[in-house]
């Protein structure tokens, strides 16, 4: 239980981490100029509620020790591909949804934000995988 505890919080602090990179760096000016008004801000950058968050980052990994790593079975590709379908069953849901009833949700981001979803959740569970095979196997 241990591990499987050690295991999901390392992949939550590699979740946030590059989920933080791209956010707060190489889509920063993409999400402030096509959904800026939709957005929580403080000064020039996002300031989103933390705890609310912290949620997502809960449910994205869950997602990913509950689902995607049984079946990988510890083979890396395996890891991969059923990460980038985490992703694209969850990030599809979401930004779907936001672009059939916002009516200032644009398809660029729609798009962009997929795509990084089934990034984000298949690097995940790549890096989860490996840490599963190195320490607690």
């Amino acid at each position: 239980m241990m591990k499987l505890i050690g295991l999901f919080f390392l992949t939550m602090i590699w979740v946030f981490v590059l989920d933080m990179i791209w956010l707060g760096f190489i889509a920063k000016t993409i999400y402030a100029e096509n959904i800026g008004t939709l957005l929580r801000t403080s000064g020039e950058g996002m300031a989103p509620i933390w705890w609310a968050a912290a949620v997502v980052y809960v449910c994205i990994t869950l997602g990913i020790i509950y689902f995607v790593l049984p079946g990988a079975q510890g083979n890396y590709l395996q890891a991969l591909a059923g990460g980038v379908v985490l992703g694209f069953v969850t990030y599809g849901i979401y930004d779907f949804t936001n672009y059939s009833i916002l009516a200032s949700w644009p398809w660029k981001i729609t798009i962009i934000d997929f795509i990084w979803g089934m990034l984000l959740c298949g690097l995940s569970s790549l890096f989860a995988v490996f840490i599963q095979n190195r320490f607690f196997s």
